[in-house]
């Protein structure tokens, strides 16, 4: 994750942080460590010493897990959103 900012995210305002997670073990999908590791990171790694006031993320729409991983961490739905890779579903989290 890092500060969004020119390129992907360019009018995104200051202390927007982005996020992505990748489970490759096709064995530990679904059991909630996608979950875990996106309240951990936020917890222990992001919110300490930045002003953060919001995460998003942009999942594949058609990735279920990932979007169920998001919402249990609290991340609302805001809508679809070209992306350089075809289209996804964006997700906030506002502090």
């Amino acid at each position: 994750a890092w500060n969004v900012g020119p390129g992907w995210w360019p009018d995104a305002k200051p202390g927007v942080y982005g996020i992505d997670v990748m489970i490759g073990e096709p064995g530990l999908v679904g059991r909630g460590i996608g979950t875990e590791i996106v309240d951990r990171f936020i917890a222990e790694v992001l919110r300490p010493g930045r002003d953060v006031a919001e995460v998003i993320a942009d999942p594949d729409p058609a990735n279920i897990g990932a979007i169920r991983a998001f919402e249990k961490c609290g991340f609302r739905r805001q809508g679809m959103v070209p992306t350089p890779y075809g289209d996804a579903l964006l997700f906030k989290l506002t502090f």
